[in-house]
């Protein structure tokens, strides 16, 4: 009975763990979608009011030409649109951080003992499911990854199997982190320009006549082995295990974006030739947030692996 109390409480704090990483991966994700937002809008003199969240034209618009004018008040209504959205996203962490930290403070199952917390040893955290991974089939990746974004690089030394032919039992001498860079980096082709708020009536049955669109290209820069515990694990071939470590790809991202009016008018590019680190989750968000966009995320081959919004799950050519 303890022992089922414990395993529950146990898979209570995993929940939490997992629920607070999430609010806390949305958080970071609305502040840097508000950074960006406020920076395209700060070129054109358009501000976000932090108190009500609202788009300010710029201050001198009522002096500004008549065809101006009228772009930067379809710019400002489009702008808020974007924010809106980012307001929803906001909200939604909030509640999920919340719950996250409510379910935290509740009773906890059994009071902490002067016992000792398990230290780190000398072996390795190789993690295997029940039946183990037959290679040559990868793994899945790990938690903080997702396909594209690294690799499952196989150890050649083998290692005979453990009791019942499972995994072999220790203990081994952990592997250690290491990096690489790739000079030059691959690129990735470029998603073309989409639209950021899909075309919706502005209040008088007609779409704006300004929006703004974005393009994304992403390169690969190294690749990084982390030494974290559940980078590490076991695979199966031919009766022997092989120890299995998950090598990220390290990416940066060039996000441009602009404006264009009905008109066929488009405003400087922004953020063209600006690289910023991004991981490969970030890059799966980024279409989450605009499913309009096809990304080509590069691999060390030179190949791409393509995330279609069109098509189900991912695909590499």
């Amino acid at each position: 009975m303890e022992a089922d109390g414990l395993g529950q409480h146990s898979r209570d704090a995993a929940a939490v763990a997992s629920a607070t990483k999430t609010a806390a991966n949305e958080v970071r994700q609305t502040k840097n979608q508000l950074n960006e937002l406020r920076s395209t809008l700060g070129q054109y003199g358009i501000t976000v009011d932090a108190q009500t969240s609202r788009a300010v034209p710029p201050t001198n618009l009522s002096s500004l030409p008549t065809a101006t004018r009228k772009l930067m008040q379809d710019m400002t209504r489009t702008a808020q649109q974007s924010l809106d959205k980012i307001r929803q996203s906001a909200d939604h962490a909030d509640a999920l951080l919340a719950d996250a930290l409510q379910k935290q403070a509740g009773p906890r199952s059994k009071e902490p003992t002067d016992k000792p917390d398990d230290s780190p040893s000398d072996k390795p955290n190789l993690l295997v499911d029940d039946k183990g991974w037959q290679y040559p089939w990868d793994p899945p990746p790990p938690s903080d990854s997702a396909p594209g974004g690294g690799r499952w690089d196989i150890d050649p030394q083998p290692y005979p199997s453990g009791p019942g032919g499972g995994p072999p039992v220790g203990p081994f001498t952990p592997p250690k982190p290491w990096h690489r860079d790739i000079k030059p980096p691959i690129e990735g082709g470029p998603t073309g320009y989409q639209d950021v708020v899909g075309k919706t009536p502005n209040g008088w049955g007609v779409d704006p006549s300004w929006r703004m669109q974005e393009n994304y290209k992403f390169r690969l820069t190294g690749e990084t082995f982390n030494g974290a515990p559940d980078h590490t694990r076991w695979v199966q071939r031919d009766g022997k295990w092989y120890q299995a470590k998950w090598v990220d790809y390290n990416f940066e991202a060039e996000h441009v974006r602009r404006g264009v009016s009905s008109t066929g008018f488009f405003t400087p590019n922004f953020g063209l030739g600006e690289w910023h680190p991004i991981d490969i989750k970030d890059i799966y968000r980024a279409q989450a947030d605009n499913p309009r966009l096809t990304m080509y995320v590069p691999t060390p081959s030179g190949g791409q692996v393509v995330l279609d919004p069109k098509r189900p799950g991912v695909s590499a050519p």
